[in-house]
């Protein structure tokens, strides 16, 4: 499936400002991919691995990668203090870049790997670090209502703003919560200046939340995918810790991924809030020219 011409403007928007709003924003079994560890279950064909991207402000040593096809992710051990959002990095911890491939058609087989991993890491007893990607814009009030009413802990949430003042129009990815206030999930000061910049400075409307980093118990994970709001909840980051504790890595379960699961929110933004088609002016009505009548001569 090509990308849609809305996707690829989102996509275009996103690359400018993904470097200042990348952050991120989580399995009894994890799923074997084709490493030296051998397999004790049907596994996916062994992929070639691109280069590991950077992530910001980090890097270290290559501990492990594994492709699943759908994603894959590297796995370092950090030799300096970062973090990426809501995520903090010390030195010696393993911090993990999960990478998929954000065109249309990649974003989807992403999804759909997360919906197939949920039912492993939701078999489990203990707490699950995910992300819970909408299904449409919450309002803050109603973001606020759904973490409470599920007794949540959240990270770093996302909601959108669009100007569609400018053409092609800005869609600005607004990192809520920016101060992680215990108390409130999107943190009022961070959203009154953000309304500030954007709505009255910029001339945007604010659509809404449309993902959030939170800590679930991992049993109410099926229930919580299965709500009428939510889009697709992504796992990677436990069937990651799952994969580098099956490889024999030290330091597994603490390590720290980083796993850019609200960029397949494009997939939702396409059908909700489609890109207007281009103005075509309507062509100017040609009268036919009047054919004098000839004069005849008797």
């Amino acid at each position: 499936m090509k990308p849609t011409a809305s996707t690829s403007k989102l996509l275009m928007v996103l690359a400018i400002i993904g470097g200042a709003t990348l952050l991120v924003s989580a399995l009894l079994a994890s799923p074997q991919p084709q490493t030296s560890q051998p397999a004790t279950q049907s596994t996916p064909q062994s992929q070639a691995l691109k280069p590991p991207p950077a992530v910001p402000t980090l890097s270290g040593v290559l501990l492990h990668d594994a492709n699943f096809g759908a994603w894959q992710y590297y796995a370092r051990k950090s030799n300096t203090d970062g973090g990426d959002g809501d995520i903090r990095i010390k030195p010696g911890q393993i911090y993990v870049y999960v990478d998929y491939n954000k065109r249309t058609d990649g974003m989807k087989r992403y999804v759909e790997a997360n919906k197939k991993l949920l039912p492993q890491i939701a078999s489990r007893d203990g707490e699950a670090e995910v992300y819970v990607v909408f299904n449409q814009y919450l309002s803050i009030d109603q973001f606020r209502s759904w973490v409470k009413s599920h007794g949540l802990r959240t990270g770093y949430s996302w909601a959108r703003f669009i100007d569609e003042t400018v053409s092609p129009r800005r869609i600005m990815m607004w990192p809520a919560n920016q101060r992680l206030d215990p108390q409130d999930p999107i943190n009022q000061a961070d959203l009154d200046n953000a309304m500030k910049f954007y709505v009255i400075e910029n001339h945007g409307t604010l659509m809404g939340v449309y993902a959030t980093h939170t800590w679930v118990d991992a049993r109410d994970l099926p229930a919580l995918a299965a709500e009428s709001t939510t889009f697709y909840i992504d796992v990677t980051p436990e069937a990651v810790r799952n994969d580098l504790a099956a490889a024999g890595i030290a330091g597994a379960r603490q390590a720290a991924v980083v796993a850019n699961a609200e960029y397949a929110f494009m997939l939702v933004e396409d059908t909700i809030n489609p890109e207007p088609p281009p103005f075509t002016p309507t062509p100017p009505v040609v009268l036919p020219t009047q054919v004098p009548t000839p004069h005849l001569t008797p």
